[in-house]
């Protein structure tokens, strides 16, 4: 592979008028030769501004895809993507400026890579809560050891076209995991599956408790929708108070926690267990996932 491949970025956005400006912006000023590379933005059906805001950006190609998730979104940009290289990153992430040349050139060094994850880094809003902004350090976009374990986040991914294409894309059935479900069919396929720490984008905190809440319940559902059989399901529900009891000894040791914000971080993750159930038993009666 060259180590100046044109590179296709793709950002799905559904609803994302506050946040897809940023991300624009900082895809625009890359480090990497504006001639080598293409910004495609497939907006999912958004009913706020953000139509009318894409509208107004220069430089970058514009798709619809009314079908609702995400992955139905990256599919299509997929589809119309004209690059050797694909990278993925989220309407609300700001990546670095040397983001695209470092992917890019780690790609390139190894032929036999599925895929680069690379880091993300948490980053303050106004308006997060001291519990939540704390849970997601301890918790939340651990790239490196998700990768270790064969499964990658879009937040910060890039690949191959030819394998993306090869391997069929997203699963586009699932509102939530599709992403760690094709990162896994591409390690179970024997591609590398590398981390990039220099590969940077920035994500903000989630603001406060309804939107971990919202989370969880999404990625019960993309996480449910992937077992087969009620052995499956039934191991899967069996892990839930495990995973609890484990996270809860870790905000005791964690020494990063302030004493005194221990129990509303355990709080916390006592919920989002409790919320895992509760949508877990909705589905189980024929609930359908949730897109958010």
């Amino acid at each position: 592979m060259s180590t100046t491949p044109f590179v296709s970025v793709i950002v799905p956005v559904w609803n994302g008028a506050g946040e897809i400006e940023k991300c624009v912006a900082a895809l625009s000023t890359q480090s990497y030769p504006r001639e080598r590379y293409e910004i495609l933005v497939v907006d999912n059906g958004s009913s706020d501004d953000t139509p009318d805001i894409l509208a107004r950006l220069a430089d970058i190609k514009v798709l619809s895809e009314r079908e609702p998730g995400s992955y139905c979104a990256r599919n299509l940009g997929l589809r119309h993507a004209a690059g050797d290289v694909i990278a993925f990153t989220d309407a609300d992430c700001v990546p670095d400026p040397t983001w695209i040349e470092t992917g890019a050139a780690r790609l390139s060094e190894r032929p036999d890579a599925g895929l680069v994850g690379g880091r993300i880094e948490l980053f303050s809003r106004a308006s997060e809560s001291e519990t939540c902004r704390l849970y997601e350090l301890t918790f939340s976009f651990d790239q490196e050891t998700t990768i270790r374990k064969g499964r990658c986040a879009t937040a910060n991914w890039m690949s191959p076209l030819a394998v993306l294409r090869k391997t069929g894309g997203f699963n586009a059935q699932l509102k939530s995991g599709a992403d760690f479900e094709l990162s896994r069919r591409l390690f179970d396929a024997g591609l590398a599956l590398l981390y990039e720490r220099d590969m940077v984008v920035r994500h903000p905190f989630r603001g406060g408790w309804a939107e971990l809440l919202n989370k969880r319940r999404r990625t019960t559902g993309g996480n449910w929708a992937l077992l087969e059989g009620k052995r499956a399901k039934l191991r899967y529900m069996a892990g839930i108070p495990f995973g609890w009891a484990q996270r809860i000894a870790i905000v005791a040791s964690n020494t990063s926690i302030p004493l005194h914000r221990k129990p509303g971080v355990a709080a916390l993750v006592s919920a989002l267990s409790i919320v895992q159930i509760a949508e877990i038993i909705r589905l189980a009666f024929g609930g359908n996932p949730r897109r958010r």
